[in-house]
């Protein structure tokens, strides 16, 4: 009896250990196959592609929290400089800039710790980066000057870059598109070369330029009825503007006209005695940049129909520059084709939007035809 219970259990035994090794036969199998599975269904190449894209993105992650820290850790400083008094309000005198060559100029704050480049005839009067600079001849100038006594106003335009001097097209949603046609041309000939050359260098060594704060107008508030002699150019708020005029006597010939001048010549002509900037008649490239500045080029003027006094119209305002949309179309130096010099914005009559373009004959002299002037630095 007691060993049919040995033999018993010895079976057992036996049955067990064939069971155990059958199992793992069917694991090692199963394991096997399954693995086969696995690649042949692509599983371990999605599992290693997952790997190396976490592993990237967790790269990529790092990075930009890196750079998020750092640009927080700069605004952080910014503010704290602002708090402290580190960073100079705007007009306020600052240290000037190595790489300016001009001894005639001061640096001012923006107020956002950049130079702006003030020329000694000039002074700050109010306005920073993001309501617009404005600078005067004329000392007791305030922001709210007006009428004949007050001096001739600019306002800078900051450019970061070569590319922020591009001319531009814009659509009608306020963004910029290719397609500028290569019929609109600049500068148009040799001899406006030399001058946009030497605007292109200045406004690339001081970090922008100045335009017209108002359209080019005279020292007078009795409307202009037609051509005349020849007037002396401002640019002031509640005067009348120089309208009736043309872009010049042809498409390269921007002399005097027999008395009665163009508005290059004009243009040219306002500050020809200072030994430390020169004026012009706007470009092309410097339109579009000061559209990209106020950043709302695509905006309308009203049209009361009828011209009226520089700065009148308290809607047609941006970034302290006035009557960009409205009241006279401004002659530029952009040219279209070999026959017609380019118009921007809108007129009285018309509720054009500031970037736009129309084309005229530079001899056509009309009541609805302006300009304005731009300063760069010698």
């Amino acid at each position: 009896m007691e060993r049919n219970i040995i033999h018993i259990n010895s079976v057992e035994k036996g049955i067990t250990l064939v069971a155990l090794v059958i199992t793992v036969i069917i694991l090692v199998i199963l394991t096997t196959v399954g693995i086969s599975m696995a690649y042949k269904s692509k599983i371990v190449d999605y599992a290693t592609d997952a790997s190396k894209d976490y592993a990237e993105k967790s790269v990529t992650e790092n990075k930009i929290m890196e750079g998020t820290g750092e640009l927080l850790d700069s605004t952080v400083k910014k503010i704290g400089d602002i708090l402290a008094g580190n960073i100079p309000s705007a007009g306020t005198p600052i240290e000037k800039p190595n790489d300016w060559t001009s001894d005639n100029i001061t640096a001012i704050g923006d107020g956002s710790g950049k130079p702006v480049p003030l020329p000694k005839e000039f002074y700050y009067i109010g306005g920073d980066l993001n309501t617009g600079i404005v600078i005067s001849d004329r000392k007791e100038d305030t922001l709210d000057s007006s009428g004949v006594e007050m001096g001739n106003q600019f306002v800078w335009i900051p450019i970061k870059n070569a590319e922020m001097l591009k001319r531009t097209l814009f659509d009608g949603n306020g963004k910029e598109i290719e397609g500028l046609s290569d019929t609109y041309k600049e500068p148009y000939n040799d001899a406006e070369k030399q001058e946009y050359d030497e605007i292109i260098r200045q406004v690339l060594e001081y970090g922008g330029f100045f335009v017209g704060r108002f359209e080019a107008g005279i020292n007078s508030v009795d409307l202009r009825e037609g051509t005349t002699e020849a007037k002396q150019v401002v640019c002031k708020r509640g005067v009348a503007p120089y309208n009736h005029i043309p872009w010049g006597k042809n498409m390269n010939d921007a002399s005097e006209i027999e008395g009665k001048s163009g508005a290059v010549h004009l243009a040219r002509s306002m500050y020809k005695d200072s030994q430390i900037l020169s004026s012009t008649l706007c470009y092309g490239f410097q339109w579009d940049a000061v559209c990209r500045y106020i950043g709302d080029e695509n905006r309308k003027a009203s049209t009361p129909g009828t011209i009226q006094l520089t700065g009148s119209d308290n809607k047609d305002v941006s970034k302290n520059i006035y009557d960009l949309a409205g009241n006279c179309l401004e002659w530029t130096m952009e040219a279209e084709g070999n026959d017609y010099r380019v118009q921007r914005g809108g007129f009285c009559d018309y509720d054009g939007a500031i970037s736009d373009r129309t084309s005229t004959r530079p001899s056509i002299t009309s009541g609805i035809s302006g300009f304005r002037i731009t300063l760069y630095i010698k």
